[in-house]
């Protein structure tokens, strides 16, 4: 059997006001770290990371999560760097973890979305061949 993949469907919560609030929050860290605000910088960065986070699937998330705190803990736990302590290294490790999870969601939703604009504007898309 062979099947045509005409839409990849990653997205959670499709709604207009998530996307709608992800370019707000995007806007006002972006504003926040311009103007030195230290506040507005982390509301609108942590908004960012909500929205998306509520736009792709939680499973998605949780992988790219993992693989971030992975990453994170190879870099800042594991690694030999004598001025950090153990508090600051979990938090540089959170924090790996958080914005590595949000910078693959935001690459895997835009690359669904340019994939299924592809396929609807007639380009063949990737088929699918199963054994019975």
């Amino acid at each position: 059997m062979s099947w045509r993949i005409k839409r990849v469907d990653p997205y959670w919560l499709s709604n207009p006001l998530v996307y709608g609030g992800a370019v707000a929050s995007a806007i006002l860290g972006v504003y926040g770290a311009g103007a030195g605000s230290t506040a507005a910088t982390l509301v609108g960065g942590l908004g960012f990371c909500t929205t998306i986070f509520l736009a792709a699937r939680p499973a998605l998330s949780a992988v790219f999560a993992t693989v971030g705190l992975l990453g994170g803990a190879a870099a800042f736990l594991f690694s030999a760097n004598p001025g950090m302590g153990l508090l600051m290294r979990l938090v540089w490790t959170g924090g790996f973890g958080l914005i590595y999870m949000t910078v693959m969601n935001v690459v895997l939703l835009g690359v669904s979305a340019l994939y299924n604009a592809f396929t609807r504007a007639g380009f063949s898309g990737l088929s699918l061949s199963l054994e019975s």
